[in-house]
């Protein structure tokens, strides 16, 4: 290889930054690809591209373990909705990953260089995690926690359209008739379950789980807008974005009917402040933490294919802690929406960008 061709290599190279947006990632795969393998036919590069390099299966592993994380901390947040309001639950939450966080920041960042584009990426905080958790949680009080791991399956496919209408990014017809077909498992999903009857307030759960998958989708398609100039912007991103999102949490208590009825304090035990505590740094830190881990090694759309095992963690915690059980047609509805969730990833992952 002459020197020109080394230093285009590593001028690809630069730009795997572990903060990088998943589009941009996939660009500069592509990219160093066409250099390396520009005369060799197109099956014999998708295999090369598709080789697993050294430690790739960590970044599995990572992203697995993420997965379940997400899927038992919804569980969990169910087991606290029932000795305490919806909006408590979540402030409680993102104080505590908050506090964590910053702590961390503290720690990590010698000097950060705030720009506009840093606060375009803090403001990102009022959609994810402000209203997203906002909004779930209270979705999630009116819902099974078995019903609402299913839904936020939906973030994917919901990701993708909005990235194909706001970004002209390419969405195939294929990946689009899967993303159909699953909105037909989430209404079986919302037939009557046998412990409980349907009714409005079921319908209003789900409602406001999908409003708050909506609010993650935007989230996503708008972190593709900008990236962290390196590691320490990228935590203090992170950090900044939390507390965005607890004061929008805050906010949104303050004009709700729970916050002026004190019936949720009492029944607060210490049990579920420590499960409150535990689950916030659980979700917003943990399993993010190993998600942007695994990307390091994975490619996007690899990546984002375990996220389908969320609700199937979430299904079997909901089980064995919950003693939630499902009837057969949400069963179908289920794997409806796994299957098809499932198979328009796999399309994603292996589409030429």
């Amino acid at each position: 290889m002459s020197l020109t061709s080394q230093a285009q290599t590593a001028n690809s190279l630069h730009c795997f930054s572990p903060v990088s947006a998943l589009g941009t990632r996939r660009n500069c795969i592509n990219d160093l690809t066409k250099r390396l393998c520009g005369g060799l036919p197109r099956d014999r590069v998708w295999e090369l591209t598709s080789m697993k390099l050294p430690g790739t299966s960590i970044a599995v592993l990572y992203a697995i373990v993420a997965s379940a994380s997400w899927g038992i901390a919804g569980v969990l947040s169910k087991f606290a909705l029932g000795h305490g309001t919806a909006f408590l639950v979540v402030v409680l939450q993102l104080g505590c990953s908050v506090i964590v966080s910053w702590i961390y920041a503290s720690i990590r960042c010698v000097s950060v260089d705030i720009s506009q584009d840093v606060w375009s990426g803090v403001a990102l905080g009022v959609l994810h995690p402000g209203l997203s958790n906002a909004l779930g949680i209270v979705g999630l009080s009116h819902i099974d926690a078995s019903i609402s791991s299913t839904l936020w399956a939906l973030e994917g496919p919901f990701t993708a359209v909005l990235a194909a209408l706001m970004l002209s990014e390419h969405l195939r017809r294929l990946q689009a008739l899967f993303f159909a077909s699953s909105l037909v498992g989430v209404f079986l999903l919302s037939a009557s379950s046998g412990s409980v009857a349907w009714s409005a307030a079921n319908l209003y759960g789900v409602v406001m789980i999908l409003v708050a998958v909506l609010c993650c989708a935007f989230y996503a398609v708008g972190c593709g807008e900008f990236r962290a100039s390196g590691p320490q912007q990228a935590i203090f991103i992170v950090s900044a974005q939390q507390t965005v999102g607890l004061a929008t949490c805050v906010g949104l208590w303050l004009c709700h009917w729970s916050f002026w009825d004190s019936s949720g304090f009492p029944e607060f035990s210490w049990d579920t402040l420590l499960v409150c505590f535990f689950t916030g740094p659980l979700k917003f830190l943990f399993a993010t933490g190993l998600f942007m881990a695994a990307l390091h090694r994975l490619s996007a759309g690899y990546a984002g294919g375990f996220l389908v095992l969320t609700p199937v963690f979430g299904l079997a915690a909901a089980y064995m802690m919950l003693g939630e059980t499902l009837t057969f047609i949400q069963w179908v509805g289920v794997l409806i929406v796994l299957t098809s969730v499932a198979i328009a990833q796999t399309v994603a992952a292996k589409s030429p960008v």
